[in-house]
C-alpha cells in the first residue's frame, strides 16, 4: 500500500504536473488565439489597406496613361505649331522680300515718272515754242500769200489786158 500511496502521491504530483502544463498550454493557446485573432484583424486592415493602394494604384495608372496621351497630344500639337510657324517665318520673309522689290520697282518707277515729267515739261515747251513758230510762220506767209495773191491778181489783170489787146491787134491785123 505504500507503494500505492507512492504511486498515488506521484500520480497526484504527475497529475499537478500535468495540469499545470495544461493551464500552460491553455494560457499559451489563448495567447495563440489573441495573436491569431489580432494577426487575422491586422491581416484585414492590411487587406483593406492593400485593395485601397491597389485603387489608388490603378487610378494612377489611368491618370498616368491619361497624361501620356495628353503629352504626346501637345507633343504633336507643339511639332504642328513649330511647322506652322516656320511657314509662316517663310511667308514672312517672303512677303518682306516682296515689299522690298515691290519698293525697289516703285523707286524706279517714280524716278522714270519724274524724268519723263520733265521729258513732257521739256516738250511742252518745245511743242508750244514750235507752236509760236507756226503761228508766226503762218501768218508771215498769210501776210505773204495775200500779198502775192494780191500781185498775182495785178499780173493776172494785166495779162488780160494785154491778152485783150492782143486779141484786138490780131483782130485788127
Amino acid at each position: 500500500m505504500e507503494q500505492m500511496v507512492k504511486s498515488k502521491t506521484n500520480l497526484e504530483k504527475m497529475c499537478r504536473t500535468l495540469e499545470d502544463q495544461m493551464s500552460e498550454y491553455r494560457t499559451k493557446a489563448e495567447e495563440g488565439q489573441r495573436s491569431i485573432n489580432d494577426l487575422t484583424m491586422h491581416k484585414a486592415r492590411l487587406e483593406t489597406e492593400n485593395g485601397e493602394l491597389s485603387r489608388q494604384l490603378e487610378e494612377k495608372d489611368s491618370l498616368v496613361s491619361q497624361l501620356t496621351r495628353s503629352k504626346q497630344s501637345n507633343v504633336q500639337q507643339i511639332e504642328d505649331l513649330k511647322r506652322q510657324l516656320e511657314e509662316e517665318v517663310k511667308a514672312k520673309n517672303a512677303l518682306a522680300h516682296a515689299v522690298q522689290s515691290a519698293r525697289h520697282d516703285s523707286d524706279l518707277l517714280r524716278e522714270q515718272y519724274e524724268e519723263e515729267q520733265e521729258a513732257k515739261a521739256e516738250l511742252q515747251r518745245s511743242m508750244s515754242k514750235a507752236n509760236a513758230e507756226v503761228a508766226q510762220w503762218r501768218t508771215k506767209y498769210e501776210t505773204d500769200a495775200i500779198q502775192k495773191t494780191e500781185e498775182l491778181e495785178e499780173a493776172k489783170k494785166k495779162l488780160t489786158q494785154r491778152l485783150q489787146d492782143a486779141e484786138g491787134s490780131c483782130r485788127s491785123c
